[in-house]
């Protein structure tokens, strides 16, 4: 059906589209009108389309709504029970916009994408589709039910055998036990904060954008799998993303894009997925693969995702350095975000100490602080000392084998405004505006993440760091 025909079919009122499914099924015998009318009554307010209102009240099902609705648009009927997908199709767009749109791609001929859809008349969704695959859209019917199966199975992350695992392990004590203390000295930093508008991704992309033009090889990864925006922001579409990495797709040196603002990046994927998904060998094989490619960086930047839960903090904490992002609107939430990593390091070094006798445990956790969106420089020296009082009194009692030294490495003005061209303009804030203060705060801040004399566990040999890394990120619990 073309676009013009499919136009036709939706413009012939103003009503919502579930009330012309509504008409569809009126018109074709299945139900009357007054039994469509009741249950639109009986439902007011309940925000379904009435398609999904009449199977609900069990006047028709799923099957008699979705063939009706195949024959009267004349579209096709897909069971995806039977039905297998192609690869290429599915990799056109991600699992989090077929969950939307419940549909799911099923071939592509040409520059034509055939996809199974519950509501074909879904102009937004067809739009949405159209320009995340690049392709032109020809709507099929399926059920609901069959459609989400479809997605859960087709988008489904392999799940490791004992054997993957088993050759993981073996390949994670080989490295440990071959890797020279001479290989480049990476340092990697992550970026983490208690909750999502406190510019995390902003100082990621602008710092990883002022250490690359300092002369650093700089490497980016987009580590927040549930709400990736790097490439959004910096109008960078990676072909590969850590999805494709995870599910055996693609090694992650295929995932690595260059970018024009002199970083590289890893990109994510927004939607369902999260690192809480993540199983132990899919962790071993990340640590064993992010072994080799952060070799070919000076520095790494991990952008995690918003929020305290186990996973975000155990990369974090895998990490040389954690950076916590905050504002001065949510100072508590900062400390809050600094108290629960603190928690989460105590715990891990036990842990990883009773597992490796010959292991040295950090006793001293060194977080640094960043504050974001400030209106002026002394505001985050203050601010940051209500942080450092409250972890003081609190989190780093005395006497305590481990314990909390918070630092504060600078903080960032807040250009709203100017902020707001960046995003619109698709371009670090740095690039687009090298002369305002703000860039020169971040300047400021990319200087002191190199300073030498900052850097946490800068004693420690690299074999230990790598030790460290692979017992923290691929426990099992």
């Amino acid at each position: 059906m073309s676009r013009k025909e499919q136009g036709r079919v939706i413009s012939n009122e103003s009503e919502d589209r579930g009330k012309r499914i509504g008409d569809l099924l009126v018109e074709s015998g299945v139900i009357t009108r007054e039994q469509v009318e009741r249950v639109i009554a009986e439902n007011e307010g309940v925000r379904k389309r009435v398609g999904e209102l009449l199977i609900d009240s069990g006047l028709i099902n799923e099957e008699v709504f979705a063939h009706t609705l195949a024959r009267q648009l004349n579209l096709p009927f897909v069971d995806l029970q039977t039905a297998k997908p192609q690869r290429n199709a599915l990799n056109l767009f991600p699992r989090h916009l077929a969950a939307k749109h419940q549909c799911l791609p099923i071939s592509l001929e040409r520059d034509v994408l055939s996809v199974a859809m519950t509501d074909p008349l879904n102009l937004v969704a067809l739009d949405d589709l159209k320009l995340a695959s690049g392709m032109e859209i020809r709507p099929c019917i399926a059920t609901k039910s069959r459609v989400l199966e479809a997605i859960e199975r087709w988008y489904a992350i392999p799940t490791p055998t004992v054997a993957d695992v088993e050759e993981l392990e073996a390949t994670v004590r080989h490295t440990i036990a071959t890797v020279e203390d001479t290989e480049r000295k990476t340092r990697t930093f992550a970026i983490i904060s208690n909750k999502g508008g406190v510019g995390k991704t902003h100082v990621a992309i602008n710092l990883a954008c002022c250490l690359a033009k300092r002369g650093k090889e700089v490497l980016l990864i987009d580590g927040d799998l549930g709400n990736a925006d790097i490439g959004i922001k910096i109008g960078v579409f990676p072909r590969y993303n850590l999805l494709d990495f995870f599910n055996k797709q693609k090694g992650i040196e295929e995932t690595i894009s260059s970018t024009v603002f002199g970083f590289k990046l890893i990109g994510g994927v927004s939607g369902d997925f999260r690192l809480a998904n993540l199983v132990y060998a899919q962790k071993l094989r990340f640590v064993t693969n992010f072994h080799r490619v952060s070799k070919l960086f000076d520095v790494v930047l991990f952008d995690l995702g918003a929020g305290i839960h186990r996973n975000v903090l155990d990369f974090a904490l895998a990490a040389d350095e954690t950076l916590v992002i905050t504002t001065p609107q949510d100072i508590v939430s900062g400390y809050a975000c600094i108290k629960a990593s603190f928690f989460r390091f105590k715990d891990l070094e036990l842990r990883l100490a009773r597992k490796a006798v010959d292991y040295k445990p950090q006793t001293v956790y060194q977080p640094k602080v960043i504050l974001n969106q400030l209106a002026d420089v002394e505001q985050g020296e203050r601010e940051f000392q209500k942080i450092k009082i409250a972890a003081q009194k609190h989190i780093a009692e005395t006497g305590n084998e481990y314990h909390l030294d918070v630092g504060y490495i600078g903080g960032i003005l807040y250009d709203k405004e100017y902020f707001r061209q960046a995003e619109r303009m698709r371009k670090p804030f740095v690039e687009l505006f090298p002369n305002r203060r703000t860039t020169e705060c971040v300047y400021r801040l990319a200087a002191s993440l190199l300073n030498p004399a900052l850097a946490a566990r800068q004693d420690v040999p690299f074999r230990e760091r790598f030790k460290r890394l692979a017992g923290i990120v691929g426990q099992q619990e």
